[in-house]
């Protein structure tokens, strides 16, 4: 699964992961696009759909807006592919 992902899903997982926005921790698709240049943020949010449709990435809807955070349970293949980039 993760081998068809592009760049930019392969780095809002990386950059997930290193700040450890895993199960509990959310963060808002504003603060994801933070991350990346001004240029790229409207990829990144089209991207982070993408994750999301994948199950990779989930989605919460809160009252102030929806949070994201990495799919507690595929962890082990997104550690392996994270491992495999490296």
């Amino acid at each position: 699964m993760l081998s068809k992902l592009g760049e930019i899903e392969r780095d809002i997982i990386y950059k997930m992961f290193k700040r450890k926005i895993i199960g509990g921790v959310h963060k808002s698709r504003e603060d994801i696009a933070r991350w990346f240049r001004i240029d790229m943020r409207g990829s990144v949010k089209l991207a982070l759909e993408a994750l999301v449709r994948s199950s990779l990435v989930l989605k919460k809807p809160s009252s102030y807006g929806d949070r994201f955070s990495l799919n507690r349970d595929k962890l082990p293949e997104i550690e392996r592919t994270l491992e495999e980039d490296l």
